[in-house]
């Protein structure tokens, strides 16, 4: 205290000192002085045009510092601006210098960066600034104190000249000499004030532009106070992170982010328990989620917030986690300000400082009320959907909009024998044979590219192993605004169709064949008829002995062989009768060796017949069952060697006529490959009024059945094994001989 007093002293017994120098005639003790005083005048003429113009302070300072600087022969020019510091203090700091040609600029840093103007070893100039005197002198005649801090910078001599802008005082201009001491006129000392005076007015001209400029910005100006509002709210929960200068891009997003949302936003200090926790912060959405107001609840406990009941519910609830510091979430129901139950799903966060502290809690509300509805409406429409897929008889199919599977309905997976998890995405064309997969997805590929409805065959293997022929049609779906979202296909076996197909026209073909077969058969007995007679007549006109005689018996065989291939076209080719019958399979085997005694008897093979039980009956086609036991045995006979044995063995395994048809033949069975050129493929030979073999086992599939083909047991021969199943559903009541 008594140093400050000391100071004080030293500053009004300087300044009386001055006050006494400056009443002696200037003009005869500083000559010099009076000169500079012009030069420093002109000078200020020349600053007043360069500050009042239109260019910004910072860029016009410069220049008039330097022509101030020039006029006043002094070798640096300080520029100081007074602001507040964070508690409030008084702080001055260097905005602008100048330093004469061939010096250094000085590097003062933060030594007078937020200097404050409180400190004891400037107060008194400060006082003296402030009531606008000017402090002036040389560093040996300052108090110690503040001598000391110009000694610092090198100062010898120096003028701190009040800068007031309205009747606010600004800052310092401050002219130092740091090579030697120097007197000051009042001449000069008044041409500084009037630069001083110049300066304030320029800044204060500058001002009034910052003020209209910031009239035109006033919608950037309520964003910055609003973000100002939400920084001062975040200061306390996140300081850390706030202490960084955030860009003004970021605090319009950041304000934007939470003002804008739809969920309720609450920041609370760090302390959760109800009776000590401080509403820091909640956004309009929040606001109108709760029906309160910044007034109501801002700074106070959460005791006093509208929801405290739930509040404390939650508390109590979850106290354990909270105190542990983490995050926590759940629903509850809550009655709005109209009376409603709604369900409000919330989750709080901690925020943490710098070193990991909980500094305040963030927690974030949203009413799923009608979210609950729309998903509970939208769940029981899929699941009556898919009860609705479940419950149809054929196959429901849907894609996405890429052609990726993303339903199958219980038939289609009933179907292939695989679950739903197996067959989504594009693992459903894991079933299709290999030989449709790619033409099947081809046609997906180009359906989804152009989004229109397609149709598709493939062959799809069943859980049993089996292929069956699947039809699919497809069309797209658009839920949402009419934009494609997929495929809905619906699939259909059509086995059983395009086998009932191919035996019809099978059928059409045969009742042609009978028809022509029956009007041939007949001319030729009437010619055979002819034939047989004449024969006999020129058996009975010649003699035994004569040489060509023999030749009347090969006649006679040729003719008997002739007429039992008309027979044999005759019963086979007979008018078929449509649909499927209880066959009699006794009997169809037995018609069938009778047609081929003429061949066995030639060939002396004898035709051995196995079972089944008498009265065994099959349904299926008449006319092809026949047509493929024909070509079959017939074959066998003619495979066979002089003296051979055909042996047909038949037999019942539900539901399934299972029939063995073993020969001795000399080398290799038949080849049953479709490729094969063997008897297999021979549709019609020139003595064999039956099918090939090919067209037989075609009709078998057709049929339903199946037919194999390898060596005889024990070796040499082959065997072939048809399998036939009986067609369910009503018969005609009649059964074929």
């Amino acid at each position: 205290m008594l140093r400050t007093r000391i100071d004080a002293y030293m500053w009004w017994k300087l300044q009386q000192q001055w006050r006494t120098e400056s009443l002696r005639d200037e003009s005869s003790v500083f000559p010099a002085g009076q000169h500079r005083s012009e030069s420093i005048l002109a000078a200020v003429a020349h600053v007043a045009g360069v500050l009042l113009g239109e260019q910004a302070l910072e860029t016009s300072v410069g220049p008039a510092l330097a022509h101030l600087g020039s006029a006043a022969e002094v070798d640096r020019i300080f520029v100081m601006e007074n602001h507040p510091g964070q508690d409030g203090s008084l702080l001055t700091s260097i905005r602008y210098e100048w330093a004469a040609p061939g010096l250094d600029p000085p590097q003062y840093g933060a030594r007078v960066q937020g200097r404050r103007w409180d400190d004891s070893r400037v107060a008194a100039c400060r006082d003296n600034l402030m009531a606008g005197q000017v402090i002036v002198g040389n560093a040996s005649q300052m108090p110690l104190d503040f001598a000391e801090i110009l000694e610092m910078h090198s100062i010898r001599s120096l003028v701190l000249v009040p800068i007031f802008v309205a009747s606010e005082w600004w800052g310092v201009i401050g002219l130092f000499e740091c090579g030697k001491e120097r007197e000051w006129s009042r001449a000069e000392l008044d041409a500084l004030r009037a630069a001083a005076s110049t300066l304030g007015a320029g800044i204060r001209s500058k001002r009034a532009d910052a003020a209209l400029r910031k009239t035109q910005d006033e919608l950037e100006g309520r964003v910055r106070e609003r973000t100002a509002q939400l920084e001062a709210s975040n200061e306390r929960l996140r300081r850390e992170i706030d202490r960084h200068q955030r860009t003004q891009q970021e605090l319009q997003l950041i304000q934007a982010a939470v003002e804008e949302t739809r969920e309720g936003v609450l920041i609370v200090g760090p302390d959760l328990r109800p009776e000590h926790s401080e509403i820091l912060y909640f956004n309009p959405a929040y606001a109108q989620l709760a029906g309160v107001t910044p007034e109501e609840i801002y700074g106070k406990s959460l005791l006093d917030h509208p929801f405290s009941h739930l509040i404390t519910d939650v508390f109590r609830d979850f106290s354990d986690q909270l105190m542990r510091g983490e995050a926590c979430s759940s629903r509850t129901v809550f009655v709005d300000t109209d009376g409603r139950q709604r369900v409000m799903e919330w989750r709080v966060d901690p925020i943490l400082d710098a070193e990991g502290k909980i500094a305040s809690w963030v927690s974030i509300q949203r009413d799923i009320t009608d979210q609950l509805r729309t998903e509970e409406a939208l769940f029981d429409s899929e699941h009556r959907f898919s009860a609705v897929l479940d419950t149809v008889p054929i196959m429901i199919w849907l894609t996405d909009a890429t052609g990726a599977c993303i339903k199958l309905n219980q038939r289609w997976l009933e179907f292939t024998g695989r679950t739903e998890s197996q067959e989504e995405g594009f693992g459903w064309l894991e079933g299709i044979h290999a030989e449709d997969r790619e033409r099947c997805l081809t046609h997906l590929r180009a359906a989804v590219e152009a989004k229109v409805p397609f149709t598709t065959e493939f062959r799809l293997r069943s859980a049993g192993g089996a292929y069956h022929t699947i039809l699919l049609a497809a069309s797209p779906h658009n839920r949402h605004a009419g934009r494609f979202e997929g495929f809905i296909g619906a699939a259909i076996d059509v086995t059983i169709q395009k086998r009932i197909d191919f035996m019809l026209r099978q059928t059409e073909m045969l009742k042609t064949s009978g028809r022509i077969a029956g009007r041939y058969t007949h001319e030729v007995n009437n010619r055979l008829g002819s034939l047989s007679n004449a024969i006999e007549l020129i058996e009975g006109g010649i003699p035994t002995d004569y040489k060509f005689y023999h030749y009347i018996d090969e006649i006679k065989a040729l003719i008997r062989e002739l007429a039992d291939l008309v027979r044999a076209c005759d019963i086979l080719y007979r008018p078929v009768r449509e649909g499927v019958y209880e066959i009699l399979v006794q009997g169809v085997l037995d018609e069938v060796v009778a047609l081929l005694d003429y061949r066995s008897h030639d060939r002396e093979v004898r035709v051995h017949i196995e079972g089944p039980p008498k009265g065994t009956t099959l349904r299926q086609f008449e006319n092809m069952f026949r047509l493929v036991i024909h070509a079959i045995v017939q074959d066998a006979v003619e495979a066979s060697p002089q003296g051979g044995v055909v042996k047909v063995v038949a037999r019942m395994e539900k539901p399934h006529l299972r029939i063995d048809i073993e020969d001795e033949r000399v080398g290799d069975p038949p080849d049953l490959t479709s490729g094969s050129r063997d008897r297999w493929s021979e549709p019609y030979l020139a003595s064999n009024p039956g099918l090939g073999l090919m067209i037989a086992r075609r009709l078998v599939e057709a049929m339903e059945g199946k037919i194999t083909c390898g060596t005889r047991p024990g070796g040499g021969g082959a065997l072939l094994r048809l399998w036939l199943p009986g067609i369910p559903g009503t018969d005609r009541s009649e059964v074929a001989p």
